[in-house]
């Protein structure tokens, strides 16, 4: 089934909580699917704008005190809203993180990965957040129009708002590993692009008004050393666990960087000039 949705719910000291399946696809065969197998789950359109505008639009939709995030290629643990309720019942915290296992976890470069067991990542792929802490820091960023750094761009904002998070390992989300077919996998290339938004709007890049040169040296230089720190990381810690998948990577970074460093450079300025043509539209309506 070719669909991709976000989950949202909320739980109170009753601990009652509604399932929202914002549904982003272009069909709808998971509409019917839920209205035959999960009648007591909620089926939504997706705005259609990418991962953070949907999941926006699922914690818009949902009435609840707290607003819980799972993606549609994990399994959550029978307990899992049951750990993260326990925080919201003592409020005490405004973010639940949980912990996201693979469970068949191989070291194969064309599995795509997701694990968090230490917490700090903030994914959405297993995380609760309190409403009026949400919309406070405006949700996602809905400028990310693919999977590529929306949530760390979102975890940058709660960590500079200093709201209260707590890690709970007991909230268990698996997210088994997804094989890449080649043309999934050649599109990690492009999809790098997004980690220079993430840089822009985390203030991390070159200010607006910075020459052209200043800005490519940048990201050229940011790019490299990420390169040259992972290959020396790697050659120095003498990595055994995951080392196929580490020097594959590393491999093909350096083997498409001759394509990947103009790419880069051409959606630093396009990006650039979206938010300056963003900004001007929104000094104008005010």
């Amino acid at each position: 089934m070719q669909f991709r949705c976000e989950t949202s719910g909320f739980m109170n000291g009753e601990r009652s909580y509604e399932v929202i399946v914002t549904d982003d696809g272009n069909d709808e065969s998971a509409k019917a699917m839920i209205a035959d197998r999960f009648s007591w789950a909620a089926w939504t359109r997706g705005p259609r704008r990418g991962p953070a505008a949907n999941r926006n639009h699922g914690a818009q939709t949902a009435h609840g005190e707290w607003v819980v995030f799972i993606d549609d290629d994990c399994l959550a643990d029978p307990n899992w809203l049951v750990e993260i309720s326990k925080h919201a019942i003592l409020r005490k915290a405004d973010v639940v993180e949980g912990r996201t296992v693979i469970p068949d976890k191989r070291d194969n470069p064309f599995l795509h990965v997701v694990e968090n067991e230490t917490g700090n990542c903030y994914w959405s792929c297993n995380l609760a957040v309190r409403r009026t802490r949400f919309i406070q820091i405006g949700g996602f960023d809905e400028l990310f129009l693919q999977a590529g750094g929306e949530d760390m761009e979102f975890a940058w904002r709660i960590k500079q708002q200093g709201l209260a998070a707590v890690f709970e390992p007991k909230a268990v989300v698996l997210h088994p590993q997804r094989r890449f077919s080649v043309k999934s996998f050649l599109k990690r290339v492009p999809l790098l692009k997004w980690s220079l938004l993430y840089y822009q709007r985390t203030g991390q890049a070159p200010a607006n008004g910075s020459s052209a040169a200043r800005i490519a040296s940048a990201v050229v230089c940011r790019h490299l050393m990420f390169l040259v720190r992972e290959t020396w990381h790697t050659l120095s810690c003498r990595v055994i666990s995951g080392w196929r998948t580490r020097w594959f990577n590393i491999c093909w970074g350096w083997l498409v960087l001759p394509v990947q460093l103009p790419h880069l450079l051409w959606w630093e300025f396009q990006f650039r000039r979206s938010s300056s043509a963003l900004f001007r539209h929104r000094s104008d309506a005010q």
